[in-house]
């Protein structure tokens, strides 16, 4: 699942799931639960993700009482943005079927983090997101200690303990969500064979209608592997011809015929061994398990499936190669497929899908910063036409790893956190002079500060404040950096990326009217927005937002500007203050 940041969190992408809203869920529930009305919308989501949470069961032996907690924490009861807009409970990235919404997120750059655009899984209705997300944890080997498990409170540790969520209180809130809620009734309709909507002929339950009989099965062609005996539940796998499988039962739904197996983590696995149709098999596809590497001679069309009519997911310029795993036929069309750096199988047309001729780029191996002067967009590739990924805004700073020059225009190109090659135009300008070259001195040691100082994600002091340091505080640094006559500590972030105070400059000069930091441990429940900021001041960068009912568990206090603020430690590791506005 995404772990948003506090930029996200001020987009109102998707609630904040700090330690705070964690334990607050509880709370918020049970103030809810107190008004009719309340509680009537309360039961209305409850009535929308039913379904889904035990289906997850029968198809995936996820207990659902824990689906349903998590759904309704990670949501807010289904009122984030996520999932009012893309049906998504619980952020978890990518596509489903084809389908994403996109939302703007933080991805580190290598020097900063920038925003980008990334995909979200998008579904139907709220009931396939709960279904999905039993596919989610079952495809992930770290969650394969609670497939199966029937007791939520040991579920609800062991996600915790697999690391789902980094808040201290997740496992006792879920417990708590559930036991308020009476979800654990669920558990024992989806144990008890007496789930509602039992009747519906299209939900199929485990093992029903199975042959216990076993014995072998070679395949003759690529077959899907699933986790129920449905053709539309998730795939998790695949057999290639020539491959056997060694089954423990035979079952008849609807006019396919499955085989079951168990699989090595003793999740009961499903291959569709024949179905009758009456489909033109000139359209079916005909899988080769092939692998090799193809070398692209014009710019060719990314699809998430091998159909011209599946979505783009990239492409690939003249030039380029791909390593595939396997070739497919169909609809007289070659596809390439091949295993994606997010884990997805991608396909290429080795003819037929082109973008259309592009001249080939230069490309000059050159490395250098570049500070911007306007906002600049972000581009999959080296071309105005390219897909938009991000931005840089004014005084932003890229540490490129190469120019592009293509059609008249120059491009810097440099390595994005998720790996890909990302550009952006500069239009001709030089990049020599725009931003002195941080000089770094590798030394470790630690600094206590004395006045409060912000954090940055890069040693500028135009650079986003991402936290401060309050007087008193304490850091481990591993480098020193000169630039632009200012002197800053480098350090390791507990979320793993650098980031930079200033010792020396006008960059550390800091907050000179705060008052230091009273130690204090507490919670405030707020009664109105209250904005967070990266310091004790109304002047300091607003970097999300508390809203009425919300609680934030704070470890100090300052008064400042005639407020009681109150400090706490984010989830991305910064320092962050609220004023405790009383009403």
């Amino acid at each position: 699942p995404k772990q948003a940041t506090e930029q996200a969190v001020a987009a109102k992408i998707s609630p904040k799931i700090e330690t705070a809203v964690a334990a607050d869920a509880v709370q918020s529930s049970a103030m809810m639960a107190r008004s009719t009305r309340a509680m009537t919308s309360q039961e209305i989501f409850l009535s929308q993700i039913k379904a889904g949470a035990i289906s997850g069961w029968n198809k995936y032996q996820v207990l659902p009482s824990v689906t349903a907690a998590q759904a309704i924490l990670e949501s807010g009861w289904g009122q984030s943005q996520l999932a009012t807009q893309g049906n998504n409970l619980f952020g978890i990235k990518g596509s489903y079927q084809g389908q994403s919404i996109y939302f703007p997120t933080q991805e580190w750059n290598g020097s900063q983090y920038i925003t980008i655009q990334d995909a979200f899984r998008k579904y139907p209705n709220w009931s396939a997101s709960v279904e999905d997300h039993g596919a989610f944890l079952v495809v992930n080997p770290r969650y394969s200690n609670l497939i199966g498990v029937t007791d939520y409170r040991r579920v609800a540790s062991l996600l915790q303990q697999d690391g789902y969520a980094t808040a201290p209180t997740y496992a006792s809130s879920l417990i708590s969500i559930i036991e308020y809620n009476k979800l654990h009734e669920w558990d024992q309709e989806a144990l008890s064979g007496q789930a509602s909507g039992g009747n519906d002929n299209n939900q199929v339950q485990p093992d029903q209608d199975v042959t216990p009989t076993s014995g072998t099965h070679k395949f003759t062609k690529t077959t899907t592997i699933h986790n129920a005996p449905d053709a539309t539940s998730a795939v998790v796998g695949t057999y290639n011809a020539g491959e056997t499988v060694n089954y423990n039962g035979k079952l008849t739904v609807g006019n396919a015929t499955w085989l079951r197996y168990q699989s090595y983590s003793g999740v009961s696995r499903y291959v569709m061994i024949s179905q009758t149709t009456t489909n033109d098999n000139n359209n079916q596809a005909t899988v080769t398990p092939a692998s090799g590497s193809y070398k692209f001679t014009a710019k060719t069309n990314i699809r998430s499936a091998a159909s011209k009519t599946a979505q783009v997911v990239g492409t690939y310029n003249a030039g380029e190669t791909v390593y595939y795993n396997g070739k497919i036929t169909t609809g007289g069309t070659t596809w390439l497929r091949y295993l994606s750096y997010s884990g997805a199988q991608h396909y290429v047309a080795m003819s037929g899908d082109e973008v259309g001729a592009v001249a080939k780029p230069d490309v000059v191996a050159t490395s250098g910063s570049y500070r911007f002067t306007k906002t600049t967009a972000i581009k999959s590739s080296p071309a105005t036409s390219a897909t938009t990924v991000g931005s840089y805004n004014a005084g932003d700073t890229v540490y490129y790893n190469g120019k592009v020059t293509t059609n008249g225009q120059t491009w810097l190109r440099y390595m994005s956190y998720s790996g890909a090659q990302h550009y952006v135009q500069i239009s001709g300008e030089s990049t020599s002079t725009n931003v002195d070259k941080p000089q770094v001195t590798p030394q470790s040691g630690s600094y206590r500060f004395t006045q409060t100082t912000a954090i940055k994600n890069t040693p500028a002091g135009n650079a986003p404040s991402v936290g401060t340091y309050s007087a008193g505080d304490t850091v481990y640094y591993n480098a020193k950096v000169t630039a632009n006559g200012q002197t800053w500590l480098r350090y390791l972030s507990y979320s793993g990326a650098q980031h930079y105070v200033a010792i020396s400059g006008n960059a550390a000069t800091g907050n000179t009217t705060s008052k230091p930091v009273t130690n204090s441990q507490g919670a405030f429940r707020f009664v109105t927005t209250t904005n967070i900021r990266t310091a004790p001041s109304t002047r300091a960068s607003v970097v999300g937002e508390y809203n009425p009912g919300e609680t934030v568990y704070y470890n100090g206090t300052v008064q400042a500007e005639g407020y009681t603020w109150l400090r706490y430690l984010s989830r991305s590791g910064a320092t962050h203050y609220v004023a405790k506005l009383e009403g």
